[in-house]
């Protein structure tokens, strides 16, 4: 029986009573963005009028791209392993796309290939965080590039830190985070974009002032499936989610990423902006993020000790860094087809449904890999196929039963095997 969740990683649902007693408190709504964008603009210690809240994260990329007033063939850079969401918004804004590799090390850019592969037509380089781990070379690439503009892909890593203390997001032209239901907080479907360059701001407001809300069905589909998620998120409700997540959808109430979309076409209303009922939701999480953040903390804490006793895996593991997911890489003597059978067990024995972030160098495996060529990032092809996740969730707990059972697994079954 599953225990454990990967989606609602902040939100309780006290959240959500709060969220009730406000919308009946406070009949002005469009207040609700508002409080949203200060606290989220003083947590990563910004002017307010920085944040410009979506309906979705690549929504803000998308819309930044478009800013730019950039020409068909220019250049936008991404690693060669990220998700389908981000590519498609270089494809929709009509600009070619360049993957580089990434480093096992850091499941991050490779910058040495980044900045030997940088060309004129080179116009902007989205740099990700992830699972919330820092990509640390941003002054780097603006030291040696000052005119090419460096997106951050935060969409793991609020809260994250950089070396120089300051938190991710904070430190390109621009950045953006995710919202969705399985990020570090949730409004269902919705992120932020982050103008840290000034002289962007001017062009991404003019765009931003022209976009309206989406439908008032689609916001209340997306808190009913949020809900769902939420009621599901908790050690022994967990089960019934495939149930209910059905359910909604028989009833077509399910609010998630489309088949299309991940095939590479546009869905309607994009871009829009976040929903005021949903940015409420947000306001109420980034209410509580220092004692969330603690808290996952602490269960990464846990993983990378139990990481320290299994043979043949490595984590990456920084106590400045908040996870959104927790990785673990096998190493290459591991053999591909024990690795696959171990989620089976572990899910048997603990509860835990292993998570697959990246399966693929454009996740998930499957998606439209806009202009990928096979084989030209190897290290994220191998990563894709090494990898698994545990949750970071502040309905985990994982006791030392758990992690003795794990460890048990790890070594007994797959290293032995």
């Amino acid at each position: 029986m599953i225990k454990y969740s990967f989606t609602c990683n902040s939100l309780k649902l006290k959240h959500f009573a709060k969220w009730l007693y406000m919308l009946l408190c406070f009949p002005n709504h469009q207040r609700f963005i508002r409080l949203f964008c200060e606290i989220l603009a003083s947590y990563l210690a910004i002017p307010p009028e920085r944040v410009f809240l979506f309906a979705s994260g690549r929504m803000g990329l998308y819309t930044l791209l478009k800013s730019l007033a950039l020409q068909p063939d220019d250049e936008v850079i991404v690693p060669g392993y990220t998700c389908v969401v981000v590519t498609n918004a270089i494809k929709y804004a009509g600009l070619k796309i360049r993957y580089i590799d990434i480093q096992s090390e850091t499941l991050n850019l490779d910058t040495k290939l980044l900045l030997e592969s940088i060309t004129p037509k080179t116009k902007v380089i989205v740099v990700s965080h992830n699972f919330g781990i820092v990509y640390e070379d941003i002054p780097l690439i603006k030291q040696k590039f000052p005119h090419i503009i460096v997106v951050e892909d935060a969409a793991h890593a609020l809260g994250s830190r950089f070396k120089n203390g300051r938190k991710t997001g904070t430190e390109g032209d621009a950045a953006f985070f995710s919202f969705e239901y399985s990020k570090p907080i949730t409004t269902g479907l919705g992120g932020a974009l982050i103008v840290n360059n000034a002289q962007l701001h001017p062009a991404i407001e003019e765009l931003y002032n022209r976009f309206g809300f989406p439908p008032r069905f689609a916001t209340v589909k997306v808190l009913i499936t949020l809900f769902v998620q939420l009621l599901t998120s908790y050690r022994y409700t967990v089960c019934l989610r495939g149930l209910m997540i059905q359910g909604i959808k028989l009833l077509a109430l399910l609010a998630t990423t489309s088949k299309a979309e991940i095939q590479g076409a546009m869905p309607h209303h994009y871009p829009s902006r976040l929903a005021p009922h949903l940015a409420l939701l947000g306001f109420l999480q980034m209410q509580e993020i220092e004692a969330i953040s603690c808290r996952k903390a602490a269960i990464a804490g846990v993983y990378h000790k139990m990481c320290q006793e299994i043979s043949g895996v490595y984590d990456i593991y920084n106590a400045e860094y908040v996870y959104v997911r927790y990785p673990v890489i096998f190493s290459e003597t591991a053999d591909q087809s024990r690795i696959d059978e171990i989620g089976f067990l572990v899910k048997i024995k603990t509860g835990i449904a292993l998570g697959e972030w990246f399966n693929d160098v454009v996740h998930p495996k499957g998606s439209y890999r806009y202009d990928y060529k096979d084989y030209s990032c190897k290290i994220g092809e191998i990563m894709a196929q090494r990898i698994i996740n545990f949750p970071i969730n502040i309905h985990t707990t994982i006791d030392t039963q758990t992690t003795r059972k794990l460890i048990s697994i790890f070594n007994d079954f797959l290293l032995t095997g």
